[in-house]
């Protein structure tokens, strides 16, 4: 995995979140955006080995959540990445 990898992924949860936000906002329900956004988020906590108890308490929650730029959670993101796979 290369930070830009990361980055696209971080890019995509963003770009998911804000239109289901957004979606949201004005009145409609459930959307496939947040579904996509919470698909993106899980595969990275998986691809980070991350077991906390709830997600919320996760690194790559409060990663995502923050309000870096792509480029630098991808960077943390990377971090926790290569701490945990040895690369």
């Amino acid at each position: 995995m290369n930070k830009y990898a990361m980055q696209l992924l971080v890019e995509s949860h963003r770009i998911a979140q804000k239109t289901d936000d957004k979606l949201r906002e004005i009145g409609y329900g459930d959307t496939p955006y947040g579904e996509i956004a919470g698909r993106i988020a899980d595969a990275i906590y998986y691809m980070l080995g991350e077991h906390t108890g709830t997600f919320t308490e996760s690194v790559t929650c409060n990663t995502l959540s923050s309000r870096m730029s792509a480029e630098k959670k991808a960077q943390i993101l990377m971090e926790k990445y290569k701490s945990v796979n040895n690369a």
